[in-house]
């Protein structure tokens, strides 16, 4: 949506594909697990050998950093304040070409005046690092160009879905001041975030009926806590599995559990393990068939031609399946998508959800121009640049903004009003945004305690390679050398963690350097996904204040 107000809309791409990241001179990786696609991964480090420097930033050791020239750990819940203090500095000592800005923003003016009140030392603090460590890096993106940002940071890494706005409104302004949007080497390419919470933890609004609490709807972490109450809690008497679960899910303790249900309905593209255990199963499209709009996640965005494909065969989307299953319970009225063909109303559904996310709510519709054709990976405008030529890597073309030609159609670069990139504008202020995308640096958690952190959740894959397979136990729990020190917190010593709630969480200690100052790592050892939110456990999740104590012996 932000992307829509700078740049005049879906009409192009502010993304540059990955064949051409080898043109960058700096790429800026904000939080991206880039090692969970083996593909990405080959990218960027093709890019590397040939000159680029990685910039890697994140909460969490990760093999994407152990790649990185530049890896920077910072306290969760702090990529915007780095942003803050990497924009403020290039700002202030003038690093920048202010004809270019002229020529090619608006708002600019808007943007200075909200970025020059920030103190470095006091981000530096609130990131966990060395303020050198800000000068650094604003000398390098400065420097530089062209530059490009990757990221794949999620909501519960910047303390909900408007900070991931905030966090990608900074980047593009900090592209745009170097002049690198609309450039080979440049670009913004935002990875999959995973799916934005729907009302974030409260009711669905537009719906008056008295009613109401049978569509409330709550963010759940993913399907590992629903696994534990069916095993532990035993209050499940029916499930509906929707999608495909990893193999290594189904333990002989999980098996038996379903086995104790009155249903098991099972949707899925393909087979596993999940359709063996289900009472009956529904065979639906997968994304590449999936009847909507655009698909998005790590492989990026496929659109045929602003066309959706056709379900083959029987298969359906999984959309009918709820739908049709909402009219039969007698709750039609809270899925009014349904076309007369019985097929689903996609736009009109996306557009429902998309006004019940605060983060995308400034977007009036999906409809209309909004959807223009589209291309494998990136738009096109013409049919004739929809077709695969000998050899092509991709459909369409793929940079279609360009500072020193017109955009397709118009007799500007960027499709704006204005012909300019739009930093700063009043469809900002009624998005509900603001002018500027600044604000606090303040902390809105207090800490709990004279040993209070940052709790920080990651995987084995993602952070210690093999090393796993040499540890015993599911988790532990990894602390600073400094704060060891100041803990008297060795190897293997046990260790306790304590909410602001009273709840704990024990496990043996690892003390390492690839934890961040002023954090704790819930280390879990044997979850195969590089994705820290599969880590989470109940309450325990990234960015909550947790006291830390050391356990003596016999004590509990």
């Amino acid at each position: 949506e932000l992307a829509r107000l700078a740049l005049g809309g879906f009409k192009g791409a502010l993304s540059n594909p990955p064949h051409d990241w080898i043109n960058s001179k700096v790429i800026l990786i904000l939080g991206s697990e880039i090692a969970s696609e083996v593909m990405l991964m080959g990218y960027l480090l093709d890019a590397r050998e040939r000159g680029a420097k990685i910039i890697c930033i994140d909460t969490k050791y990760t093999q994407v950093m152990m790649k990185s020239d530049y890896p920077v750990l910072i306290k969760p819940g702090s990529f915007h304040l780095l942003l803050y203090g990497i924009v403020n500095r290039i700002i202030n000592e003038g690093q920048y070409d202010n004809r270019l800005l002229e020529r090619w923003t608006e708002g600019f003016s808007e943007i200075m005046k909200a970025s020059l009140s920030y103190d470095q030392a006091r981000i530096a603090e609130r990131c966990g690092i060395q303020r050198e460590v800000i000068s650094s890096l604003s000398t390098l993106l400065a420097k530089n160009h062209p530059i490009q940002v990757i990221g794949s940071v999620r909501d519960d890494q910047v303390n909900g879905p408007d900070g991931l706005v905030r966090l990608a409104w900074l980047s593009v302004i900090l592209l745009a001041i170097n002049n690198s949007l609309g450039v080979k080497g440049g670009g913004w390419n935002w990875l999959g975030t995973g799916s934005l919470p729907v009302a974030f933890d409260g009711d669905i609004k537009e719906g008056q009926a008295d009613d109401l609490s049978l569509m409330s709807i709550k963010w759940q972490q993913d399907h590992r806590h629903l696994l534990e109450e069916i095993i532990e809690k035993d209050t499940c008497q029916a499930l509906i599995w929707d999608g495909c679960i990893p193999d290594e899910v189904f333990s002989q303790e999980l098996i038996e559990a379903l086995s104790r249900l009155k249903l098991v309905v099972h949707l899925s593209d393909q087979e596993n393990p999940a359709r063996k255990y289900s009472h009956v199963s529904f065979p639906v499209t997968n994304w590449l068939e999936e009847e909507g709009p655009v698909f998005c996640s790590h492989y990026r965005a496929i659109q045929w031609r602003n066309q959706v494909s056709q379900t083959p065969g029987e298969r359906k989307s999984a959309g009918l399946f709820w739908l049709q299953l909402a009219a039969k319970m007698g709750y039609e009225k809270w899925f009014p998508w349904k076309n007369k063909d019985n097929s689903i109303d996609v736009v009109r559904a996306a557009n429902f959800f998309v006004q019940q996310t605060s983060a995308l709510n400034g977007l009036s519709s999906l409809a209309g121009e909004d959807l223009t054709g589209g291309g494998v990976l990136w738009p096109h405008v013409s049919g004739q640049e929809a077709e695969f030529a000998d050899k092509a890597l991709i459909k369409g073309r793929w940079l279609l903004y360009k500072y020193d030609e017109e955009y397709p159609g118009t007799d500007r670069s960027f499709p704006t009003d204005s012909g300019k990139i739009k930093l700063s504008n009043k469809m900002y202020q009624a998005a509900g945004w603001g002018l500027s995308p600044f604000g606090s640096i303040e902390s809105e958690q207090q800490d709990s305690g004279p040993h209070s952190y940052s709790l920080v959740c990651t995987s084995t894959p993602g952070f210690l390679g093999n090393a796993a397979q040499v540890m015993e136990g599911r988790y532990v729990i990894g602390v600073n050398p400094a704060h060891a020190e100041e803990l008297k917190i060795r190897d293997g010593d046990r260790i306790l963690l304590e909410k602001g709630s009273g709840n704990t969480f024990e496990a043996p200690a690892w003390v390492t350097e690839k934890i961040a100052l002023s954090t704790v790592g819930l280390v879990d050892l044997k979850e195969p996904s590089y994705y820290a939110r599969f880590c989470y456990r109940g309450g325990w999740v990234e960015g909550i204040r947790v006291n830390v104590k050391k356990l003596e012996a016999g004590e509990r």
